[in-house]
């Protein structure tokens, strides 16, 4: 599980504001090709960096249940996250695009769902 919430790296005019109040926003969800996983990750975040977005959090694996990678983007003009999800949509390695609701704010350290914290193994099928 890797989880990266970047939203304190980008200055807001009030100190009580985070820069994703400060700009338009698009959250999604993505199912992507299992062939070259990394690989779909690093040409969707690619996509976003040559579009112009701003990366305000992003959840993969686990944490992004029951997608592959969930990702929160921002730009200071909404015809810029249109651009970046025709251009998802358009890609060979991302197979579903969904716009899914806010991430609420969570606490750090606090895992993003639940499915991310380690179950206990069942007796039964645990090694000897």
């Amino acid at each position: 599980m890797a989880l990266v919430n970047l939203s304190h790296a980008f200055p807001a005019t009030n100190p009580t504001e985070t820069a994703a109040d400060t700009m338009s926003t698009l959250n999604l969800a993505l199912r992507l090709d299992r062939t070259d996983l990394f690989g779909a990750v690093e040409w969707t975040l690619a996509n976003a960096r040559r579009t112009g977005l701003h990366l305000i959090d992003l959840c993969f694996g686990q944490a992004a249940a029951p997608y592959q990678l969930t990702l929160s983007v921002g730009a200071d003009d909404a015809d810029r996250l249109d651009l970046f999800v025709r251009r998802l949509e358009n890609g060979v390695d991302v197979l579903e695009v969904f716009e899914i609701a806010a991430p609420g704010k969570r606490a750090a350290g606090t895992p993003a769902h639940a499915e991310a914290r380690r179950d206990e193994v069942e007796p039964s099928l645990a090694l000897a």
